[in-house]
């Protein structure tokens, strides 16, 4: 079946196939994250159950979905790329069978509004948060992918009034970052922290 996703493609002009790989749990055999479905006996849907025991079945067989797709796409001549939600982090009844690992053992790591209460996402203001996201990539790039598609689209926001944040902008401006209505500079900060990652 998973050939099949790719043969369909065959002798078309699509650039690219992109092939998910996850964001907070993912779906090839990763040594990094978390498996989508290894971590609960209780899922939210029963699709997600379904789907969870299904990619642990093809890996316990050797089929890892990464390494199918990328080797088909090989022998028909299709560039594939492996996509990365870049946010994908979940409050509410679907974080539990959504969220990894690494979310579970790193909630200090969330992002916070202007009162410090945290959202559900983690931030990319801790250099741990970027740093997992690039093991995951350099990760996927080792199965010989022609590219990575960092999806920003989906689950924004990726920072919010987070500690190191706040104290760079302090420490740097010597204000706080809510003391100039839409200050420029606060923008520019977040900017340059994601402009390195």
């Amino acid at each position: 079946k998973l050939q099949r996703v790719i043969d369909r493609f065959s002798g078309s002009r699509i650039y690219s196939f992109d092939w998910c790989i996850g964001g907070s749990t993912f779906t090839y055999n990763t040594q990094i994250g978390t498996l989508f479905g290894s971590h609960v006996k209780t899922f939210w849907r029963q699709g997600d159950r379904r789907a969870g025991e299904a990619l642990q079945q093809l890996i316990a067989a050797g089929d890892d979905p990464l390494r199918v797709v990328v080797d088909r796409a090989r022998e028909r001549g299709i560039r594939i790329n492996a996509t990365l939600r870049m946010n994908a982090n979940y409050g509410g009844e679907i974080a539990k069978s959504f969220n990894g690992e690494f979310y579970w053992q790193n909630l200090a790591l969330r992002i916070v509004d202007k009162v410090g209460k945290p959202h559900p996402h983690l931030s990319y203001s801790y250099p741990a948060v970027r740093d997992f996201r690039l093991a995951i990539i350099r990760e996927a790039a080792g199965y010989g992918i022609d590219g990575i598609h960092m999806n920003f689209l989906r689950h924004p926001p990726f920072f919010g009034y987070d500690p190191p944040l706040v104290t760079a902008f302090r420490e740097r401006f010597g204000v706080e970052p809510d003391a100039v209505p839409n200050d420029e500079r606060w923008y520019r900060l977040r900017a340059a922290i994601m402009t390195e990652f």
